[in-house]
């Protein structure tokens, strides 16, 4: 978190307004270990 917290400091210190949306967190239970690279590779 560090690295965004000074990106974040460096764009509010310049006059400009991050603007930060969510990410979805990726799935994360599958029925297999085949199931589970196919949905996340």
């Amino acid at each position: 978190m560090g690295h965004m917290q000074r990106l974040f400091n460096y764009l509010s210190d310049t006059g400009e307004m991050p603007i930060l949306g969510q990410i979805d967190a990726p799935p994360a239970e599958f029925n297999s270990v085949k199931e589970g690279f196919e949905k996340t590779y």
